[in-house]
Protein backbone atom coordinates (compact mmCIF):
# COMPACT_ATOMS: atom_id res chain seq x y z
CA UNK A 1 0.00 0.00 0.00
CA UNK A 2 1.12 3.21 -0.94
CA UNK A 3 2.43 5.55 2.29
CA UNK A 4 0.91 9.01 0.71
CA UNK A 5 1.19 10.94 3.90
CA UNK A 6 2.09 12.23 7.20
CA UNK A 7 0.03 12.54 10.38
CA UNK A 8 0.84 13.47 13.53
CA UNK A 9 -1.41 10.25 15.39
CA UNK A 10 -1.70 11.33 18.85
CA UNK A 11 -3.25 14.64 17.74
CA UNK A 12 -5.85 12.80 16.03
CA UNK A 13 -8.79 11.24 17.19
CA UNK A 14 -9.33 7.63 14.88
CA UNK A 15 -12.89 5.60 15.58
CA UNK A 16 -11.11 2.39 14.59
CA UNK A 17 -9.93 1.37 16.73
CA UNK A 18 17.06 -7.75 29.70
CA UNK A 19 17.53 -10.77 28.86
CA UNK A 20 14.66 -13.19 28.28
CA UNK A 21 13.20 -15.31 30.74
CA UNK A 22 11.82 -18.17 29.40
CA UNK A 23 10.25 -18.85 26.32
CA UNK A 24 7.21 -20.29 27.31
CA UNK A 25 4.79 -17.52 28.84
CA UNK A 26 3.78 -17.58 32.07
CA UNK A 27 -0.29 -19.07 32.77
CA UNK A 28 -3.00 -16.10 32.75
CA UNK A 29 -6.34 -15.85 32.03
CA UNK A 30 -7.50 -12.66 29.98
CA UNK A 31 -11.20 -11.70 30.41
CA UNK A 32 -13.73 -10.14 29.05
CA UNK A 33 -15.68 -7.65 29.26
CA UNK A 34 -19.47 -8.48 30.20
CA UNK A 35 -21.54 -7.62 27.64
CA UNK A 36 -19.63 -9.87 25.10
CA UNK A 37 -18.63 -12.99 27.69
CA UNK A 38 -20.63 -15.49 26.53
CA UNK A 39 -19.72 -15.28 22.47
CA UNK A 40 -16.16 -14.58 23.95
CA UNK A 41 -15.51 -17.66 26.10
CA UNK A 42 -14.62 -20.62 23.75
CA UNK A 43 -12.20 -17.61 21.88
CA UNK A 44 -10.76 -17.07 25.58
CA UNK A 45 -10.20 -20.90 26.21
CA UNK A 46 -8.51 -21.21 23.13
CA UNK A 47 -6.12 -18.09 23.79
CA UNK A 48 -5.05 -18.92 27.16
CA UNK A 49 -3.98 -22.64 25.92
CA UNK A 50 -1.66 -20.58 23.24
CA UNK A 51 -0.63 -17.91 26.25
CA UNK A 52 0.72 -20.79 28.65
CA UNK A 53 3.25 -22.20 25.91
CA UNK A 54 4.01 -19.25 24.02
CA UNK A 55 7.16 -18.98 22.29
CA UNK A 56 8.08 -15.52 20.35
CA UNK A 57 10.72 -17.19 18.27
CA UNK A 58 8.19 -19.59 16.59
CA UNK A 59 6.22 -18.71 13.99
CA UNK A 60 3.19 -21.03 14.19
CA UNK A 61 2.99 -19.42 17.49
CA UNK A 62 2.56 -16.11 16.31
CA UNK A 63 0.40 -17.10 13.49
CA UNK A 64 -2.03 -18.89 14.99
CA UNK A 65 -1.96 -16.09 17.76
CA UNK A 66 -2.90 -13.45 15.53
CA UNK A 67 -5.64 -15.26 13.88
CA UNK A 68 -7.07 -15.62 17.69
CA UNK A 69 -6.48 -12.05 17.82
CA UNK A 70 -8.57 -11.62 14.47
CA UNK A 71 -11.32 -13.96 15.38
CA UNK A 72 -11.99 -12.15 18.60
CA UNK A 73 -11.91 -8.38 17.07
CA UNK A 74 -14.29 -9.82 14.76
CA UNK A 75 -16.68 -10.52 17.25
CA UNK A 76 -15.86 -8.01 19.57
CA UNK A 77 -14.34 -9.41 21.82
CA UNK A 78 -12.15 -7.11 24.05
CA UNK A 79 -10.44 -7.93 27.12
CA UNK A 80 -11.24 -6.21 30.18
CA UNK A 81 -7.57 -5.94 31.51
CA UNK A 82 -5.79 -2.79 30.58
CA UNK A 83 -2.83 -2.63 28.60
CA UNK A 84 -0.23 -2.64 31.49
CA UNK A 85 -2.22 -5.79 33.12
CA UNK A 86 -2.49 -7.57 29.43
CA UNK A 87 1.12 -7.40 29.39
CA UNK A 88 1.81 -8.13 32.79
CA UNK A 89 -0.25 -10.95 32.71
CA UNK A 90 0.98 -12.39 29.48
CA UNK A 91 4.64 -13.49 30.58
CA UNK A 92 7.18 -11.86 27.41
CA UNK A 93 7.17 -9.02 28.52
CA UNK A 94 9.33 -8.95 31.91
CA UNK A 95 11.45 -6.70 30.73
CA UNK A 96 8.57 -4.16 29.31
CA UNK A 97 6.95 -4.04 32.83
CA UNK A 98 9.12 -3.83 35.03
CA UNK A 99 10.21 -1.08 33.44
CA UNK A 100 7.21 0.50 33.17
CA UNK A 101 6.73 0.23 36.98
CA UNK A 102 10.49 1.61 37.81
CA UNK A 103 9.13 4.68 36.00
CA UNK A 104 5.18 5.02 37.43
CA UNK A 105 4.37 4.69 33.67
CA UNK A 106 2.38 1.33 35.03
CA UNK A 107 -0.30 3.60 36.54
CA UNK A 108 -1.31 5.75 33.34
CA UNK A 109 -1.61 2.33 31.16
CA UNK A 110 -3.97 0.69 33.76
CA UNK A 111 -5.83 3.91 33.96
CA UNK A 112 -9.38 5.00 31.92
CA UNK A 113 -7.65 6.75 28.12
CA UNK A 114 -7.22 5.40 24.98
CA UNK A 115 -3.49 4.49 24.58
CA UNK A 116 -1.57 2.85 21.32
CA UNK A 117 1.33 0.79 22.65
CA UNK A 118 4.19 -1.30 20.95
CA UNK A 119 5.43 -3.46 23.05
CA UNK A 120 8.85 -4.59 22.82
CA UNK A 121 8.97 -8.24 24.06
CA UNK A 122 11.77 -9.78 25.95
CA UNK A 123 13.59 -10.58 23.11
CA UNK A 124 13.60 -7.41 21.86
CA UNK A 125 15.09 -6.04 25.46
CA UNK A 126 18.15 -8.70 25.12
CA UNK A 127 19.25 -6.79 21.40
CA UNK A 128 20.23 -4.22 23.79
CA UNK A 129 24.04 -3.62 24.46
CA UNK A 130 24.75 -5.58 27.35
CA UNK A 131 24.33 -4.37 31.05
CA UNK A 132 22.14 -1.43 29.51
CA UNK A 133 18.63 -2.94 30.87
CA UNK A 134 19.93 -3.45 33.89
CA UNK A 135 21.66 0.39 34.25
CA UNK A 136 19.03 1.67 33.45
CA UNK A 137 16.62 -0.19 35.90
CA UNK A 138 18.69 0.25 38.86
CA UNK A 139 20.95 3.82 38.17
CA UNK A 140 18.71 6.48 39.61
CA UNK A 141 20.46 8.99 36.82
CA UNK A 142 19.27 6.87 34.24
CA UNK A 143 15.90 6.93 35.44
CA UNK A 144 14.70 9.75 32.85
CA UNK A 145 16.44 8.60 30.42
CA UNK A 146 14.38 4.94 30.21
CA UNK A 147 11.26 6.97 30.87
CA UNK A 148 12.49 8.84 27.26
CA UNK A 149 12.41 5.47 25.38
CA UNK A 150 9.56 4.23 26.99
CA UNK A 151 7.05 7.30 25.81
CA UNK A 152 8.72 6.69 22.40
CA UNK A 153 6.54 2.99 22.54
CA UNK A 154 2.78 5.14 23.62
CA UNK A 155 0.49 7.23 21.28
CA UNK A 156 -2.08 9.15 23.83
CA UNK A 157 -5.48 9.67 22.82
CA UNK A 158 -5.79 7.64 19.81
CA UNK A 159 -6.31 3.71 19.21
CA UNK A 160 -4.74 3.03 16.03
CA UNK A 161 -4.78 -0.08 14.60
CA UNK A 162 -2.73 -2.12 11.77
CA UNK A 163 -4.61 -1.19 8.88
CA UNK A 164 -4.82 2.88 10.16
CA UNK A 165 -1.34 2.51 10.77
CA UNK A 166 -0.27 0.82 7.35
CA UNK A 167 -1.68 4.30 5.66
CA UNK A 168 0.78 6.61 7.31
CA UNK A 169 4.42 7.60 7.42
CA UNK A 170 5.14 8.91 10.16
CA UNK A 171 3.44 9.36 13.87
CA UNK A 172 3.77 11.67 17.30
CA UNK A 173 5.04 9.52 20.13
CA UNK A 174 3.62 10.75 23.76
CA UNK A 175 7.18 12.23 24.44
CA UNK A 176 6.76 14.53 20.79
CA UNK A 177 9.01 11.68 19.31
CA UNK A 178 8.76 11.55 15.90
CA UNK A 179 8.90 8.08 14.26
CA UNK A 180 8.77 6.81 10.86
CA UNK A 181 6.52 4.11 9.60
CA UNK A 182 6.55 1.85 6.77
CA UNK A 183 4.67 -0.76 5.23
CA UNK A 184 7.12 -3.65 3.69
CA UNK A 185 6.59 -6.92 2.75
CA UNK A 186 3.57 -7.57 3.98
CA UNK A 187 4.96 -6.56 7.49
CA UNK A 188 4.52 -2.88 9.29
CA UNK A 189 7.66 -1.45 10.54
CA UNK A 190 7.81 1.00 13.65
CA UNK A 191 11.32 2.72 12.46
CA UNK A 192 13.41 -0.76 12.34
CA UNK A 193 10.96 -2.01 14.97
CA UNK A 194 8.75 -5.13 12.88
CA UNK A 195 5.59 -5.31 14.42
CA UNK A 196 5.04 -9.20 14.94
CA UNK A 197 1.42 -9.14 16.30
CA UNK A 198 -1.36 -6.66 16.26
CA UNK A 199 -4.56 -5.57 17.11
CA UNK A 200 -4.77 -6.64 20.52
CA UNK A 201 -7.32 -4.66 22.12
CA UNK A 202 -7.71 -3.55 25.64
CA UNK A 203 -9.63 -1.72 27.96
CA UNK A 204 -7.58 1.22 27.38
CA UNK A 205 -6.69 0.80 23.98
CA UNK A 206 -4.55 -1.04 21.39
CA UNK A 207 -1.38 -2.91 21.93
CA UNK A 208 1.13 -4.04 19.13
CA UNK A 209 3.93 -6.46 19.87
CA UNK A 210 7.64 -5.35 18.38
CA UNK A 211 10.92 -7.31 17.70
CA UNK A 212 13.23 -4.44 18.22
CA UNK A 213 13.01 -1.28 21.34
CA UNK A 214 12.37 2.12 19.36
CA UNK A 215 15.17 4.32 20.65
CA UNK A 216 14.43 7.90 20.87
Amino acid sequence: MKLSHKIAVSAVSLAMTATPMTAMAASTNHGYAKQSASRCEQINMKQQKLVDRFDFTNKWHIDQFQKLVNRENAKGCVTNQSSFEYLKDFGNFESLTAALKYTGLDKPLSAKGTFTVFAPTDNAFAKLPAGLVTTLLTDPSQKSALTNILLTHVISGASVNAATASTLTEATMLNGEKVTIKSQGGNLYINSSKVVLYDIKTSNGIVHVIDTVITP
